[in-house]
């Protein structure tokens, strides 16, 4: 069977955790929870604008606005967003079609230095393409760089405090990990993509998972052609260092597994995935020690390398969410540091 396509979770509010998916209807739905109760059924709202459903994108557009994105039809970006707690809107499309690949593609969504979103991608062209929202809408995408990756594949970005710069990261079709740089103040232009490690380590098509650390680190996770989860990371703005294993046997993780990351504490970051026998799976890494895990949740509830999503529902509970191969979605958390529980269906 085909994996399931990945959720995307963020904050819609202190109290509110949010959760978004392209289902088979090929529209989105929404699900959310308030107050650590009860997720609600999750409900589509607009149009069927996606093709095979991909992986979507959430992140926090200002403080009042929830943002989220992928590429649909006709190789549009399409974005949907929610203000406050009042009613979605979208998806709507934005910037130049056929850009993207015509059967759609996951888009990574992150925050730029002067607060506006930007929506990286893998273009149709195998270039990494940006789009970015403006006072007069959103503009482009715009590709760059060398046709170096497989169109369509995942990519994941995330921002360097210390620097107060964007960075995007995606598998290239050589199994390198090549990374690009937002725009330097005065230039319009994206910096690479540039590559780093050794050719055939990783999997074209592997999603991306990327996370700031609070020591000047920046880590990204990606599935290696062997099955096992690679890890990558660069300090103080310095070189990446090429990507060796992080944890599991090979062949634990299909080639194009989705993966997520979140700081579980200021020291210990938690990756999730799920796994060839269809369970999901977590490990961890406290400071610069060895990659503990992974260890399996529950029992193979879910498609081999669906989508995944990670984040904070409140001070002291990670929460992640993966859709099973029954359609529904499953809830897996842990508080405090303490065992994790679940995945639960909702």
């Amino acid at each position: 069977m085909t994996r399931k396509p990945g959720v995307a979770l963020a904050k819609q509010d202190p109290n509110q955790l949010t959760a978004v998916i392209i289902e088979d209807d090929k529209r989105i739905h929404v699900t959310w929870e308030v107050d650590d109760g009860n997720w609600q059924p999750d409900y589509p709202f607009g149009d069927p604008v996606f093709s095979a459903p991909p992986d979507i994108a959430m992140d926090r557009q200002n403080d009042d606005q929830l943002t989220a994105a992928a590429g649909g039809k006709n190789g549009q970006l399409y974005v949907a967003w929610v203000e406050k707690n009042g009613t979605w809107h979208g998806p709507d499309p934005q910037g130049t079609a056929g850009v993207l690949p015509p059967n759609g593609a996951p888009v990574a969504l992150g925050k730029l230095r002067d607060g506006q979103v930007a929506a990286v991608a893998i273009g149709h062209d195998k270039r990494m393409c940006v789009a970015w929202e403006t006072e007069d809408g959103w503009q482009g995408p715009v590709p760059f760089g060398d046709a170096v990756f497989s169109e369509g594949s995942p990519v994941g970005i995330a921002r360097q405090s210390w620097t107060n710069q964007a960075t995007a990261l995606a598998v290239g079709e050589d199994g390198r990990m090549w990374f690009a740089l937002e725009p330097a103040k005065g230039s319009s232009s994206w910096d690479g993509p540039y590559a780093f490690g050794d050719n055939n380590t990783l999997a074209v098509g592997s999603g991306v998972a990327v996370k700031e650390r609070n020591d000047k680190k920046l880590t990204a996770l990606a599935v290696g052609q062997d099955g096992r989860m690679y890890y990558t990371w660069e300090t103080d703005n310095k070189t990446w260092q090429k990507p060796v294993v992080a944890f599991g046997h090979e062949k634990q993780f299909p080639t194009n597994a989705g993966v997520a990351a979140e700081n579980q504490s200021p020291q210990q970051l938690t990756a999730v995935a799920i796994g060839n026998d269809g369970k999901m799976y977590y490990a961890w890494q406290v400071g610069d020690d060895p990659w503990q895990g992974p260890v399996a949740l529950g029992g193979a509830l879910f498609e081999p390398g669906s989508g995944i999503g990670l984040a904070w529902q409140n001070e002291k509970q990670l929460t992640a969410m993966a859709m099973g191969k029954d359609g529904h979605l499953y809830v897996a958390w842990e508080t405090n540091n303490g065992p994790w529980q679940g995945p639960k269906r909702i």
